[in-house]
């Protein structure tokens, strides 16, 4: 669907894509290119056919996702080494079932938990090029006993 930002950046196989099959697409969330202060560790576990709603997923694809999520999260914390892996569908914004997978660093303020985990000021941050040596990272950890 062109009119679906989710669609469109598996069309386009942008370099922020970590991972896809059959099923699901990972990448890593980037607020800006041109900045440094990405937090590092924000996943989305995305479903390749277009649909809205965790209610209309098959097995397949449910199976396939939290699959590629645990090894995702198993990833994040070798890596962090964080308090936690925050993992929520909201729908809301795209209407394309898609899973936000964020890591918890250490000494996250309780004031910055959950939905606001990503706003902690003192988290850990990067550059567009940050991210990609990370996700090289995350790709050769969580995803290279996978066939893609």
């Amino acid at each position: 669907m062109e009119s679906c930002l989710i669609c469109r950046k598996h069309l386009e196989k942008l370099p922020e894509i970590v991972f896809n099959d059959e099923y699901v697409t990972v990448s890593h969330y980037l607020s800006d290119q041109y900045s440094s202060q990405n937090y590092l560790g924000y996943y989305f576990v995305e479903m390749n056919r277009h649909f809205d709603g965790i209610q209309n997923a098959t097995d397949s694809e449910l199976n396939a996702m939290m699959k590629v999520t645990r090894k995702l999260a198993h990833a994040l914390m070798d890596k962090f080494g964080g308090e936690r892996i925050y993992t929520f569908i909201l729908g809301d914004g795209v209407k394309h079932l898609h899973q936000h997978v964020i890591i918890k660093h250490n000494g996250t303020p309780k004031e910055y938990r959950a939905c606001r985990v990503d706003e902690w000021p003192e988290a850990p941050r990067g550059s567009y090029a940050d991210i990609m040596c990370l996700n090289s990272e995350i790709k050769r950890t969580a995803f290279s006993s996978i066939e893609s």
